[in-house]
């Protein structure tokens, strides 16, 4: 997106598991609140850092001191004007259910469970289980009845959304850690952009983006990584210590266009991944429901992807299916669990593919193609319509 100015930032993680004692859970959260500080007061146009949202499962069993030393963390690590916008759930609730999380919740943080905020004119909605991670009915129709008002202030402003589980069908993950009580209502409006977490996919998969009614994000975790069952090579967790190498956060910003950009980053080595998500258009449902790259690729070697290796030992592909009636072929994305290396390949349009592969040794280049294969490009009359594009950094 050129032009691109923001007037809001705001920070959206999940599943950060505090336990009583100290732990390197702490550490990489206090690191991603001095990360996020330091982001907003080194950029040259907005130094804003509005808002910490955060999806649940901050609390590993519950209890009053992970409570307690999640709150230091955060009134330690973040400045007087950053809002914050929790969420329990699962983890939370095993400190004796739900009430006593809200309870907590109310104490500690002075917030409510299920709460709706308005920051530079966008709407922020976060919902909070009934139990474990699903919603009755009574939160369903809460739910519904704010974003039927977020909606009537703009109906082409985002709208962004944040509960504990993904929604089933959605982002990577989703069909083992997903629930789908929430689809019949968030699915009537596009303009939703939605955070969730409960998986520990990480964020840097290109799967964790996702479009089709309206737009999910998968925020990562600060503990460890868990992987979808079908992706599994060592098992659905990947072994300590890698697997427990696992800092991740989302980063997004919004413009007074409505413009908003989406930036993967990793806590642990302080750098963004090397693709960001622009989506220009949320509103829009005849634009793409898919993530596709604005610029073309560095030059490469080509290579195998299976040639590639890092901590995680894993590679995750997926193809992404053509619209319906689409001729042209389809592509397949290919990325590291372990970091930020991701390849694109042409494929033909033949539905869904996932598979796992064992890396097996260095590669100088992060941007490969299959030794069939080719750097992604998209000419589908969906993915033209650029309602999402991946960029390069």
């Amino acid at each position: 997106m050129t032009n691109f100015t923001p007037i809001l930032r705001f920070v959206a993680l999940s599943d950060v598991h505090y336990e009583d004692e100290p732990s390197v859970e702490r550490e990489r959260m206090a690191k991603a609140l001095r990360t996020a500080n330091r982001i907003a007061d080194e950029s040259p146009v907005y130094k804003g850092f509005d808002a910490l949202c955060v999806v649940g499962d901050f609390a590993n069993k519950g209890s009053q001191a992970q409570f307690a030393a999640f709150k230091h963390t955060l009134d330690e690590g973040l400045r007087p004007g950053t809002r914050r916008i929790l969420s329990v759930a699962s983890h939370e609730f095993m400190g004796g259910g739900p009430e006593p999380a809200y309870e907590k919740l109310r104490r500690f943080f002075g917030q409510a469970p299920d709460v709706h905020e308005v920051i530079h004119g966008y709407h922020f909605i976060s919902l909070s289980p009934s139990r474990g991670t699903s919603f009755n009915q009574d939160k369903r129709d809460w739910a519904a009845a704010q974003l039927a008002l977020a909606a009537a202030d703009d109906p082409r402003r985002p709208i962004f959304f944040f509960q504990h589980p993904h929604v089933t069908g959605t982002v990577y993950g989703s069909i083992i850690w997903g629930e789908d009580e929430l689809c019949p209502i968030l699915m009537n409006y596009p303009q939703v952009i939605d955070f969730s977490g409960h998986s520990h996919a990480p964020v840097n998969d290109p799967r964790s983006i996702h479009q089709q009614y309206f737009t999910s994000l998968g925020c990562g975790t600060l503990s460890y990584f868990e992987n979808d069952e079908f992706d599994k090579y060592y098992g659905t967790c990947p072994p300590a210590p890698e697997g427990h190498r696992a800092a991740q956060m989302l980063i997004v910003e919004a413009d007074a266009a409505g413009r908003v950009r989406v930036i993967p980053y990793d806590i642990l080595t302080d750098q963004p991944f090397p693709c960001l998500w622009d989506i220009p258009a949320a509103w829009s449902r005849t634009a793409s429901p898919i993530p596709t790259r604005s610029a073309a690729p560095p030059p490469c070697r080509r290579i195998s992807p299976r040639a590639h290796r890092c901590a995680s030992k894993t590679i995750f592909s997926h193809s992404i299916r053509p619209p319906p009636g689409g001729t042209t072929s389809t592509t397949t994305a290919c990325a590291c669990a372990g970091c930020a290396t991701a390849y694109w390949r042409g494929r033909s349009p033949c539905g869904l593919i996932i598979m796992s592969s064992p890396c097996r040794k260095p590669s100088p280049c992060p941007w490969k193609t299959s030794t069939q294969g080719r750097h992604m490009t998209s000419r589908s009359p969906r993915a033209a319509s650029g309602k999402t594009k991946a960029k390069i950094l």
